[in-house]
């Protein structure tokens, strides 16, 4: 247990250090060229190390190819919802579209109950506040003439959420005790970078390489994101789905924080409530689980 809560705290750390600075990579240089060069990046050191004989597991790939194909579907599952979320970030606050992404824990956590995960009356509550907390966070807010705007990004962060969950629980129930932890995270970094490379091609897209001070945000936010995806496989490594998954969703809180600390964004009242009901949620799921 312990070290599944380590992991899962060191997922959200590092996918909320991501989510930060994805933010101005999708504004720099669009979300099509943050994923393509970001996923490249990744999809390269995780190919060397793999070539090298530190990741796959004896036998890996002479298991059967349904094995495979639940580890594709999931990563194809998890790389929309990371599109749907860049392009969220792209056009919204981190304030609104960091509590409603983070309620995927909740969803991952309600699939491993109904997969035989046992989560009581508490940890269904602890749920149901923060997936309320992520709607509080998501409420308009007031303009000077009394008139209240939508905020941007609401229903790309909700979709991107419902992905997360579903292809987060996919990955840990059926793939990473078969492929072990690496290598679902070097599939889902292979076919980002074939899926969006031929997608380009198609939809006439720009794919040129970022330039020099582009880089740091493109490659920090691939970077950052693998990070915690291994993290994150580590952690449910030992059948426990729930707990470090719903820990790894706290990666809001950091981004919130890190967007409030160094860009001064600006966060209502209602929504700083909204977050700490997400939060709540999450500590109470963790506590019950």
């Amino acid at each position: 247990m312990n070290t599944a809560i380590e992991f899962g705290l060191l997922t959200a750390l590092l996918y909320g250090i991501s989510d930060y600075v994805a933010k101005f990579a999708s504004r720099a240089v669009g979300v099509w060229r943050t994923l393509f060069w970001g996923e490249l990046c990744s999809a390269s050191l995780l190919s060397l190390w793999i070539v090298l004989g530190h990741a796959a597991p004896a036998g890996v790939f002479r298991l059967p190819f349904s094995v495979w194909a639940v580890a594709i579907a999931a990563n194809l599952t998890i790389l929309s919802a990371t599109a749907l979320f860049y392009r969220a970030l792209s056009i919204g606050r981190f304030a609104v579209v960091m509590p409603i992404v983070a309620t995927y824990g909740a969803i991952t956590a309600l699939l491993a109950a109904a997969f035989g995960q046992p989560l009581g009356a508490v940890a269904l509550g602890g749920i149901a506040i923060a997936v309320l907390g992520g709607a509080l966070a998501s409420v308009p807010v007031p303009i000077e003439s009394g008139r209240t705007v939508r905020p941007a990004g609401i229903g790309l962060a909700a979709a991107a959420a419902l992905l997360y969950g579903v292809g987060f629980f996919a990955q840990a129930h059926y793939a990473v005790p078969k492929l072990g932890s690496l290598i679902p995270v070097w599939l889902y970094y292979g076919l980002g970078v074939i899926l969006l490379g031929s997608a380009a091609a198609v939809l006439r897209r720009d794919l040129s390489p970022p330039s020099f001070t582009q880089l740091p945000v493109v490659l920090g936010t691939g970077l950052a994101a693998s990070a915690a995806f291994l993290a994150l496989t580590l952690a449910v490594t030992g059948g426990n789905i729930a707990v470090p998954t719903v820990l790894a969703s706290l990666a809001s809180v950091v981004t919130v924080v890190l967007a409030r600390v160094l860009i001064k964004e600006q966060v209502a009242t209602h929504q700083w409530a909204g977050i700490a009901a997400v939060i709540g949620g999450l500590v109470i799921l963790h506590a019950a689980a």
